[in-house]
């Protein structure tokens, strides 16, 4: 009966600790919310930083096609110049 009381006492000043707004419980609940809130800035910050480099990917791609492109048609020229003298 005393080990049935005293889990009875434990439980109850367990649940009078969480329901009560304690300093300890709100300091981590803020720590856990600033935790959070950083985590999903860095994944942003990542998220930007991956755009940025797939951007400058598709520029660097955008001009070899050009540089391609234009020997291509100065090839072209060149051998049309030859073959029409």
């Amino acid at each position: 009966m005393k080990k049935i009381a005293l889990t009875l006492i434990a439980v109850s000043a367990l649940g009078l600790a969480a329901c009560s707004k304690s300093t300890t419980a709100n300091d981590v609940a803020n720590n856990i919310s600033a935790t959070s809130n950083e985590a999903v800035n860095e994944i942003r910050e990542a998220g930007n930083e991956a755009n940025e480099q797939i951007s400058a990917g598709q520029n660097q791609v955008d001009q070899g096609v050009q540089s391609t492109t234009n020997v291509v048609e100065s090839t072209t020229t060149a051998v049309t110049n030859e073959t029409t003298k």
